[in-house]
């Protein structure tokens, strides 16, 4: 997205619709989304074949899928980063 300081560099799925994202100022998470598969286009990751298709879009830089839901990158950074932990160095 234009204007970000950072930038989503990846987003892996698990079993129980979460998502782990991995950004490129260090800040990582997991975020539960099974709350969005009641509302309008989100239904459809539903199917589990779709949700596990997340993908980050190299253009828009959002989390994507197949049928062209997004999840904004921006709004899951700041709910990762409000609860993150810097790993403490060695």
């Amino acid at each position: 997205t234009a204007g970000m300081k950072y930038s989503l560099l990846c987003c892996t799925t698990g079993s129980d619709y979460t998502l782990w994202h991995v950004y490129s100022d260090g800040v990582t998470g997991l975020v539960n989304v099974g709350e969005l598969l009641e509302v309008g286009p989100f239904s459809q990751l539903r199917d589990k074949r779709i949700f596990r298709s997340a993908r980050v879009d190299s253009e828009t830089g959002t989390v994507a899928w197949r049928p062209g839901v997004r999840l904004d990158s921006d709004l899951l950074y700041e709910h990762i980063r409000a609860g993150w932990r810097r790993p403490a160095s060695n």
